[in-house]
């Protein structure tokens, strides 16, 4: 760790110092996230945007990951596994009562077996709602796709499931919504995607600065799923195609 004034501090994540005086600056070294110290505790910064820190690895239930494709890292959630086609790596927990609300933030650094984005098609990434009977899941977030190479488009899609327990699951992408894209230019920033079950409708909305969000898709609660889970989920929903690795880094996630 050094110093470069009294109040700004720099280092890698593990070396932030126990204690330090409130409103100190700690900026790491070997991640994005950075730190302001608030009443006695380090507060997660990305730049001037406030974050969330999520919940421990260990805390969620896995499906088709490990801790060795899920894990804490330098502050957030790490997804980092292979994706063949209709692989999703999803991370849940039991749902709250409604009304409740998920919100997430993401920084996605995707590549393929072959290094080609046209292969990235139906790479995806972003929050689920799962209904535990049939193990299918609802997913809304970030999708490439061919027809949009090099920009993201966002996305609101059942993905059926097939298999039972916790690993070996394939999903297999639906059309039960097939609104068009709404197209997002990711920045440095990442993205941020709120998913909103308030007991009558679930609405995903998107943001890029963590406070104005834009609705937009809204459904009936229980249309396709019955969700009594909610979690986040990296993977491939293609039929077939190459096998790809959708790195994601949660850096906030909070469910109230």
């Amino acid at each position: 760790m050094s110093y470069l004034t009294d109040g700004v501090r720099r280092g890698t994540f593990a070396n932030r110092p126990s204690t330090a005086p409130d409103g100190t600056i700690y900026v790491c070294t070997d991640g994005p996230i950075q730190f302001i110290r608030k009443g006695g505790s380090w507060n997660p910064y990305l730049g001037s945007i406030p974050l969330k820190t999520p919940p421990a690895a260990n805390t969620w239930s896995l499906i088709n990951a490990t801790g060795s494709s899920f894990m804490d890292w330098r502050g957030g959630l790490l997804f980092d596994g292979d994706c063949a086609a209709g692989t999703m790596l999803v991370a849940k927990i039991t749902a709250p009562a409604t009304p409740y609300t998920i919100t997430a933030h993401y920084l996605p650094t995707w590549n393929s077996s072959t290094n080609n984005i046209a292969s990235l098609n139906f790479g995806t990434a972003g929050i689920c709602w799962r209904q535990t009977s049939n193990g299918n899941l609802h997913l809304g977030g970030l999708v490439t796709a061919n027809t949009i190479t090099g920009i993201y488009g966002t996305i609101f899609r059942l993905l059926g499931a097939s298999g039972t327990g916790t690993s070996g699951i394939t999903y297999t992408n639906s059309t039960d919504f097939n609104f068009p894209y709404q197209l997002h230019q990711l920045s440095n920033h990442g993205v941020w995607v709120r998913g909103t079950d308030d007991g009558v409708n679930r609405i995903v909305s998107i943001s890029g600065d963590g406070s104005i969000f834009k609705p937009v898709y809204s459904v009936a609660r229980t249309t396709s799923v019955t969700p009594n889970e909610v979690g986040i989920v990296v993977g491939n929903y293609a039929t077939a195609g190459q096998t790809i690795n959708p790195t994601t880094l949660f850096t906030s996630v909070e469910i109230v």
